[in-house]
């Protein structure tokens, strides 16, 4: 196993648990010890404390969609933390996160942050934090999203306004043979994030994700972050990423076949 995998769901559950301020003192103690010696594990703490991702829009449809009593009943398993899911006024942040890998039983955010987040713009650390923030879904994840084509091009609506990237058609980002199964618009580092979101029944979720941006136009280059494939570009004042666990060349592919025809969309 791999540094990067040893940080698990318990440890993910634990520090949710400390940055809500729900472990007594002499966890809290131990957890802090530990944090002082594992840099990787501190790494990961200051990912969480900082992110800003909207995971309660995420995850709302599963949220809704799961009976609470299991909910609960799962998270007892899991962690000491105690989340309300019968009172969504209740639900902090963080906990939302804990609440959904207990839900989906993953390890959420299993791999560790190394360096920091976007500082000057054109850094490529918005690539990481959405390569984290995509390893909190499961195909179940989007699996209970409906495919309501009105209800896509609605989302779709809001996220071209709020990015700014006009005419933002269902048709000018569709991938061959996978579901696009919602579009929303997220906030990293101070920005709005346009997120839309994929399931392929072969590799799982996907995302396209796009950003404002004052970087020169660029064409598709691939990357690997956080154990998922990452097709990226630039073009009209805008950075994009296409991420997922496809080969790198198959994403390669959907990203200038996105690429060619966002191009081509009339402002």
């Amino acid at each position: 196993m791999s540094r990067d995998e040893d940080i698990g769901q318990s440890d993910d559950a634990r520090l949710v648990a400390y940055l809500d301020g729900e472990l007594n003192a002499e966890d809290r103690e131990r957890l802090e010890k530990r944090l002082a010696a594992d840099p990787a594990l501190s790494a990961h703490y200051d990912f969480l404390s900082r992110s800003n991702f909207a995971y309660e829009e995420a995850f709302a449809p599963l949220l809704d969609a799961a009976p609470a009593a299991s909910l609960d009943a799962m998270l007892a398993r899991v962690t000491a933390a105690k989340v309300a899911v019968s009172s969504r006024s209740h639900r902090s942040r963080r906990g939302l996160i804990a609440a959904s890998v207990a839900l989906l039983a993953v390890g959420a955010l299993g791999d560790r942050v190394v360096g920091g987040f976007m500082g000057a713009e054109g850094n490529a650390h918005w690539r990481t934090a959405v390569a984290e923030y995509l390893k909190l879904y499961t195909p179940q994840t989007l699996a209970v999203m409906t495919d309501d084509a009105a209800e896509r091009a609605q989302e779709l609506g809001v996220v071209e306004s709020g990015i700014a990237l006009p005419d933002l058609r269902p048709e000018a980002i569709a991938l061959p043979g996978i579901a696009l199964k919602q579009a929303q618009l997220l906030q990293y580092d101070g920005k709005a994030l346009g997120q839309i979101l994929y399931l392929d029944a072969r590799y799982g979720p996907t995302a396209l994700c796009i950003m404002q941006s004052s970087l020169p136009g660029a064409p598709v280059d691939t990357e690997r972050r956080r154990g998922l494939n990452v097709a990226y570009w630039s073009f009209a004042g805008h950075a994009f990423m296409l991420i997922g666990r496809q080969p790198k060349e198959q994403l390669s592919t959907f990203a200038q076949s996105i690429a060619r025809r966002l191009a081509n969309t009339p402002a």
